[in-house]
């Protein structure tokens, strides 16, 4: 059975003692794309060639993941079976508290690699997420309406009508 090529938002390892890798793959994929599958007992062309998956080998992935990916993620995993009975086991994970790191280090998908990011990279996501998580708008000033000086706001209000930022007047 063969599952296709892999992607940048999937990844396979020939056995879980590529785990290490593994756990790099998933913390570069969930920075580029905040989602993806990662396999084990399936070749780089995509090949299944086998894995055992018993219990203790599903719960050695699952603390591999907690144990390694920072922020922590939850994600599904579970043993499938070929057609003619060869078990492999599939890790779909997702995500959006970017940056991932694995051991501290953080990585970026490209094509089917997981590269270094670069500073500016990393500090590019972090400024991204925080944006996110905490929106500039949602800021408390501190101030009353008793300080709001009328004729700036007006003006304000009319450039960004102009810009079309806001959409009424």
């Amino acid at each position: 059975m063969n599952l296709g090529m892999e992607t940048e938002t999937v990844e396979y390892k020939k056995s879980a003692g590529e785990m290490r890798e593994g756990m790099e793959s998933i913390a570069s994929i969930l920075n580029k794309h905040g989602h993806g599958t990662l396999y084990f007992g399936v070749r780089n062309d995509g090949e299944v060639i086998g894995q055992e998956a018993s219990e203790k080998t599903l719960r050695a992935v699952s603390q591999a993941v907690g144990n390694h990916i920072e922020p922590k993620i939850h994600p599904r995993i579970e043993k499938l079976m070929t057609e003619d009975g060869k078990p492999y086991i599939k890790v779909q994970f997702s995500g959006s508290r970017q940056p991932y790191s694995c051991d501290g280090r953080y990585r970026i998908r490209s094509a089917d690699e997981d590269s270094p990011m670069s500073s500016a990279e990393l500090r590019q996501m972090m400024i991204d997420s925080a944006a996110a998580e905490y929106p500039w708008d949602s800021w408390s000033s501190g101030k009353t309406i008793k300080d709001v000086d009328e004729e700036t706001l007006r003006k304000y209000v009319q450039r960004g009508v102009k810009v079309r930022r806001i959409p009424f007047e």
